[in-house]
Parts: structure tokens; sequence; C-alpha cells
């Protein structure tokens, strides 16, 4: 919402990156306004109001709108889904699929695994930072074979297999350790090892994989 002037209405802000690139006369922008909101699924008549008069979810779409006013070939998400409800993530995700099924790319940063599991081909873990493990979402969140993901993922609520949501890692069990594993103070699997030096490679960086 703080990144919506709060004096224009949806019809300026759909419009401003036009005009600012000089794309088309004042009714060219109309239209592509209008469109860009009926593609997005933000109402029209809303389009008269200023963002204090919408909801998280309406302020999210527009939002989004308004990045794809210049059809950039790369969209960057940080956490899109955080402030909506379930049944408006879920309308924003059908949204983000359609656009990567037109040739749009996306950078999606995200917590919501079951959301990174629809929408992503390829994921990339950090953990304080630093990679854990990355390669094919669909292969890395079927195995989970990393600690730390395992442990994500388990506390996701599942309705297939309803269970209390875990609390792996919340708490430190063993005291840092300098020059070794980012994760040995709370991953259950550590050892000796992880004390005293971090895993290398590319793709899995854990000593002790599941």
């Amino acid at each position: 919402m703080a990144s919506l002037p709060p004096h224009l209405t949806g019809w300026q802000i759909l419009d401003e990156p036009l005009a600012i690139h000089k794309r088309g006369d004042s009714r060219a922008r109309r239209e592509a306004s209008a469109a860009m909101a009926a593609r997005v699924k933000f109402p029209e008549q809303a389009l008269d109001q200023r963002p204090g008069r919408w909801s998280g979810g309406l302020a999210q779409r527009l939002a989004v709108g308004r990045a794809l006013m210049l059809q950039p070939e790369l969209l960057v998400l940080d956490e899109p889904l955080s402030a909506l409800d379930p049944t408006l993530a879920g309308h924003l995700l059908e949204l983000l699929l359609e656009l990567k099924a037109a040739g749009t790319a996306l950078l999606f940063v995200s917590h919501d695994l079951p959301a990174v599991a629809r929408l992503c081909d390829q994921m990339l873990v950090l953990y304080g930072g630093e990679p854990m493990c990355q390669g094919p979402a669909a292969a890395l969140l079927r195995e989970l074979r990393h600690p730390y993901l395992r442990g994500l993922w388990e506390a996701v609520p599942h309705l297939d297999a309803p269970h209390a949501p875990r609390r792996w890692g919340v708490e430190a069990v063993r005291p840092e350790q300098e020059g070794g594993c980012r994760l040995y103070p709370r991953c259950p699997s550590a050892t000796e090892a992880c004390r005293i030096a971090p895993p290398e490679g590319a793709a899995m960086r854990c000593h002790h994989p599941f």
C-alpha cells in the first residue's frame, strides 16, 4: 500500500508509467489502463478511487498491474502473497501463472512453499543469507533432502496429512561455531564435521542430507 501514491486515482497510477515513457496519447493510455485493470481483475469502477479506499487485495492487484504496464520481460516479486487472505492469494497466484505461461519471467521471493511448488521451475533456498540447496523446485520439494528445507516443509500445515506444525530449529540446541556450517546451532542432523567446516557443493550444501 505504501508504494501507491495516495493522492492519485487508480487511473492515474496505471497511466503514470506510460506517460513518463511517452507511450501513446491520453486516449491510448486510458484504453491500456482499462485493459490492464481487466487483466489483473481490478474492478474498473474502483479506478476512480484513491488507494485509501481499497482493500489490501485490490492494492496488491493494482501494484502488479502498474508493474506490467510497460510489458517487462522480468517481474520481481518479494512476498507478493503475504498481505492477502487465502482467496485473494489464490487469485493472484493464478494471475502469476497466466503471466508465466504468456512468457513473462518471474523472480519469486517467498516463504510460502506451496506457492513456490506451484509457480517456480527452479528454486534456491537461503538460510542466514547463504545458499543451502538449489535445483528444480519439483525435485527439491519431493525429495526434501536438505535438513533445513525439510524443516520448512514440515512446518507447513497440510490438509491431506493434518498435524501440528513442528518447531524445527526455533531454538538453538548448541552454540554457534565460527567457521562451521551456518545451520550448525539448530540442525538436528549436525555432527562434528558440521562444527568444523561448512559443507561444499553448489546444489546441496550439507554433510548429512536425507
